[in-house]
This record gives C-alpha cells, structure tokens and sequence, in this order.
C-alpha cells in the first residue's frame, strides 16, 4: 500500500483491526516504548534493558512478557540469560513515524503566515 496513494483501498478486516489495537494498547506505555527503542538495532538481555533503561528487572521481566504475549518481542534463551528481539520491525517505523509528524507539528507555525503588503 502506498501511503501516498489517493486510490480507495479495501476495507482492512475487523480481526486484523482487533489485533492492530491490541499491539498498539500493549506498545502505548513510556516504558515499553523506550524498550522497543533498545531492541531495534538487535537482541538485548533483560539485565542490558533494565539497565539502558534504568528500572528494576522484575519489572522489565513484567513489561516484556506482556509484550511476548501480544506477539511484539520474542524470547530466546541462551543458558541463564534470555535475549528479546522485536518480532516486526514495523513497530519501529509506526513510532517513527508518530515522532516525526510531532517534531514537524512542533516547527508548524500555528496561525497562517499573511503575505507581506
């Protein structure tokens, strides 16, 4: 789908709209946020996230099974340590894109410019 295209689309099906709003309620949280940033240049530990992240690690363990459960990151364990990756790197690019449209409203003039007379 081209973002930039006026053609009418399909109507997207209401399971999928279910499913986008139950990753979007588990991703809009400050914290889990600033996880998804962590992950996405790779895998991270919980003991490197807590850490970048400055929480405790029960805490981040709590964040990150609820994001496990909607499907956001995945588990892999290696030993007594646990790597979390982002499942789709898609998530990245919506936050992305929801942070540029605020830095481009923040440089907006709010009222219209009057051409000079």
């Amino acid at each position: 789908m081209d973002p930039n295209s006026t053609a009418p689309s399909a109507p997207i099906a209401i399971e999928r709209l279910q499913h986008a709003a139950e990753v979007l309620r588990v991703v809009a949280h400050p914290v889990r946020l600033r996880i998804i940033d962590q992950l996405k240049n790779g895998e991270r530990t919980v003991s490197e996230l807590f850490q970048a992240i400055g929480t405790t690690q029960s805490y981040m363990s709590q964040q990150l099974g609820l994001m496990k459960a909607k499907g956001v990151v995945h588990a892999r364990r290696d030993g007594n340590q646990v790597h979390y990756a982002l499942t789709n790197l898609k998530v990245v690019e919506i936050i992305h894109c929801i942070c540029l449209r605020d830095n481009d409203a923040e440089h907006r003039p709010t009222d219209p410019v009057e051409p000079e007379t």
